[in-house]
């Protein structure tokens, strides 16, 4: 049995008496590319929200690795424990460069960005920054500005800032949103070239893009597990053919 990375136990969150996550239970395990998906106010954001610490429940507990429960742990502080969160618009320096973006983001902590960026980044830290770039795929634009990037390069760039911070758990907020197809496909290849070595969980709209990299997706509905397993069971079952699918063929005209 695999072991978990993160597990929520009958977690509920309120919000003026509206549950966005209702007596919800999720596992995560180590190494593994989970997907969550589900209709707007599902309760997706607050669960990555809960996980980060960024809200916190009423009831439940939250177990990371082999930690008691973080609920009580201040964001920074879950952070420092591995946890990394990539938000859905990209958060980076646009007048920086690649290379310093992420030179930027495993930065010490307790020196600024002025110190961090004049400060010649050590051996070590080099070859992760170079190891990071290929990984993301701008190894060739180091030297360029950030803001001078596609809209999907931009979105890679975060996904390396948050490498950088060396996370045992990956947190990604709908990461092709926005994207060409071709962005779209070699986005999917990314997250699944990380996943194993570290567990990734996904949030995003788009099917086709988690046909292309879910092995286990979970349908969460008024803040509930609804369905969990592969994409063929998800799509066969009659629950998420009405709450979502049929919703999303609505939505696109059938289609």
């Amino acid at each position: 049995m695999a072991e978990s990375i993160i597990y929520l136990e009958g977690v509920t969150v309120s919000f003026e008496g509206f549950k966005a996550l209702n007596n919800l239970n999720f596992i995560v395990d180590r190494g593994e590319l989970r997907v969550v998906i589900g209709p707007n106010g599902a309760g997706k954001t607050t669960l990555l929200d809960v996980i980060c610490g960024k809200v916190r429940p009423v009831e439940g507990r939250v177990i990371f690795g082999d930690m008691t429960d973080i609920c009580s742990l201040r964001e920074h502080e879950i952070a420092r424990l591995g946890i990394g969160r990539k938000f859905q618009t990209p958060s980076i320096f646009k007048n920086l460069t690649v290379f310093e973006n992420l030179d930027l983001a495993a930065r010490d902590k307790s020196k600024g960005v002025l110190s961090t960026l004049f400060a010649a980044p050590s051996p070590v830290k080099r070859e992760a920054i170079f190891s990071t770039l290929e990984t993301i795929g701008l190894a060739s634009k180091a030297s360029q500005t950030a803001g001078s990037l596609s809209h999907g390069e931009k979105q890679w760039l975060e996904i390396g800032m948050v490498i950088m911070q060396d996370p045992k758990l990956m947190l990604i907020d709908e990461p092709v949103a926005g994207m060409t197809g071709k962005e779209t496909e070699r986005t999917g290849e990314l997250l699944q070239s990380i996943a194993g070595e570290r567990s990734l969980l996904v949030i995003e709209h788009d099917m086709v893009f988690v046909r292309q990299i879910a092995k286990k997706v979970t349908v969460l509905h008024e803040g509930s597990v609804l369905c969990e397993g592969s994409m063929e069971t998800v799509q066969s079952d009659a629950r998420v053919k009405e709450i979502y699918l049929g919703r999303e063929a609505r939505e696109h005209g059938g289609n």
